[in-house]
């Protein structure tokens, strides 16, 4: 299904998570607030100062305004707290959450390229999605949570790769390389290795193993555009053959 690019006059809106303070009812709360999770609202337009200006195409336009190469991010993004009886000292909560913040685009093209870079796109027609910060109970420091509006007229036919691939990049391979670095822990502990040769190989593994995943996914990566290209020259040849009739 087609999908706009992203240029400047994209907008992001959406609502993200980090901690809050709240006055409470005691008075070691009165002093600093007590501090927990709360939601934000978030929006910024893409043209926004404090973004990743060397990610703004600076020799392709569409409709007039730069076009977004990923990895794009923009920063300082607005946040305002959900309604809440709040510490006088949020106000320096949230122009922590401010100067910290960024969102960037979550889906990108590799068809379309400009310096080298993927063109970022949305997902349907004008609509698409970024990661916007998290600060939450140590998790996820992104997440989906971005709703992007991109009145681009210029689009293109986001592929089934540009998806796995971005879905992998931010859901599963950080995920990976952590259970592959717990499961070698086990298979050494099974074999009773001793605490401090497990503590060096965990060390070791934790730097080797995301960088086997990446160059795995690289092959992986060919290996799709190989297909693809060879399905491409099949269906070529299929359509040049003669029809024999009787």
């Amino acid at each position: 299904m087609p999908a706009n690019f992203y240029n400047n006059k994209a907008a992001m809106v959406g609502m993200d998570r980090h901690p809050a303070r709240f006055l409470t009812g005691t008075a070691k709360d009165y002093i600093g607030g007590e501090k927990k999770p709360w939601y934000y609202f978030v929006a910024v337009p893409f043209w926004w100062p404090g973004g990743a200006d060397e990610k703004r195409t600076s020799t392709v336009t569409a409709d007039g305004e730069k076009m977004i190469r990923d990895p794009f991010t923009v920063g300082a993004v607005p946040h305002v707290p959900a309604p809440g009886p709040f510490h006088p000292l949020q106000a320096l909560t949230n122009g922590s959450i401010v100067k910290d913040s960024k969102s960037r685009p979550f889906l990108s093209t590799t068809r379309v390229t400009s310096q080298g870079d993927p063109l970022a796109t949305c997902i349907v027609g004008p609509v698409g999605a970024d990661m916007n910060c998290q600060e939450v109970d140590g998790g996820e420091p992104e997440a989906l949570t971005g709703l992007v509006i991109s009145g681009c007229t210029v689009m293109t036919q986001p592929t089934v790769k540009d998806f796995v691939f971005r879905i992998f990049d931010e859901f599963i391979k950080e995920w990976l390389a952590e259970k592959v670095v717990s499961l070698l822990d086990l298979v050494l502990k099974y074999f009773k290795i001793g605490a401090i040769p497990r503590a060096i190989v965990s060390w070791v593994a934790k730097k080797v193993v995301p960088k086997l995943i990446d160059w795995a996914e690289d092959v992986a990566k060919d290996v799709w555009d190989q297909i693809e290209r060879a399905s491409d020259r099949y269906r070529r040849k299929a359509r040049q053959s003669p029809v024999l009739t009787s």
